[in-house]
């Protein structure tokens, strides 16, 4: 039947037959391609097997930000007429616990009134026109003042914590003292007394 198309029929026989040679091409073409993605598939196996690859560097981005500088503190020596004073009652440490930070609220469980009181030196001092006073809390001093520092009302208006018209200096205890300090003033709490006598340093009642 086949043959009868071919020798008197051409005119079907030549499309069936253009067919058949088009899906063999297409097949042949579809070998190849598949057999040169395995052999290259093959070949990159092959080729990590006798050198792996190296691993990458892990990098990242730092960004390095500043810290801002710490703000200088500002030590004051004491002068040697006050230091004279200081010295004079230093017998009344005697069993005293120096610590190297006090907090406001506990030094009244530390510390008697007797012993704030006994560890308190007295200057004298001429009397000041006007009434003008300032309160300075010891937690502002701690931050301002560098360790044994000498405080008093005319430091304190050099370095603008208390103002130029201020006559007169009160001293309260508040918050955290990490440093001994040497403070003159008109007035202090008992607290404030005590904070400073914990912490290795003096507070120093101006008298008239």
């Amino acid at each position: 039947m086949l043959s009868f198309l071919l020798v008197w029929n051409p005119y079907i026989a030549l499309p069936i037959a253009g067919g058949v040679l088009l899906v063999v091409l297409v097949w042949w073409i579809a070998v190849k391609v598949a057999r040169h993605r395995h052999d290259k598939l093959l070949e990159k196996q092959v080729q990590e097997e006798i050198h792996p690859p190296v691993p990458q560097e892990l990098r990242a981005e730092v960004t390095v930000i500043p810290t801002a500088e710490e703000a200088p503190t500002v030590f004051m020596p004491v002068p040697a007429a006050v230091s004279d004073v200081v010295d004079f009652v230093d017998e009344a440490r005697d069993g005293i616990c120096i610590r190297s930070f006090v907090r406001a609220e506990d030094v009244n469980h530390m510390m008697s009134g007797e012993q704030a009181n006994a560890l308190t030196a007295v200057v004298f001092r001429p009397a000041r026109a006007g009434n003008n006073r300032a309160t300075v809390y010891l937690d502002t001093l701690s931050d301002q003042f560098s360790p044994y520092s000498f405080v008093n009302l005319a430091i304190l208006r050099k370095e603008g914590i208390v103002g130029e018209e201020t006559t007169h200096l009160v001293i309260h205890a508040r918050g955290v003292l990490r440093k001994p300090l040497m403070v003159e003033a008109d007035a202090f709490s008992l607290e404030a007394v005590k904070m400073l006598s914990l912490t290795g340093g003096r507070a120093i009642l101006i008298r008239i």
